[in-house]
């Protein structure tokens, strides 16, 4: 999760371009691959519409993706509104 992530080695929340994920192997092999839900693989100050988008779901070899950036949202509350 890169919200928790650290400095050191092999903690920094970012997958290496020279580390292949599950969609790069299946559309390697003719797959369509497609994540949906909340994505924790995209360092913080890389969630903005401007991008870089190399670590977003698309950049990692995903065709389709349905989600929130960094959990942006509540599943169980997905809107919150307050009561006066």
């Amino acid at each position: 999760m890169t919200e928790v992530a650290t400095g050191y080695d092999g903690y920094t929340g970012i997958i290496p371009r020279d580390t292949a994920t599950v969609a790069e192997v299946l559309r390697q092999n003719g797959y369509i691959a497609a994540w949906i839900g909340k994505n924790h693989n995209t360092p913080i100050y890389e969630t903005s519409p401007m991008g870089p988008f190399n670590h977003w779901p698309n950049g990692l070899g995903f065709d389709f993706f349905y989600g929130f950036k960094a959990g942006d949202t509540s599943q169980m509350r997905p809107c919150s509104t307050s009561s006066s």
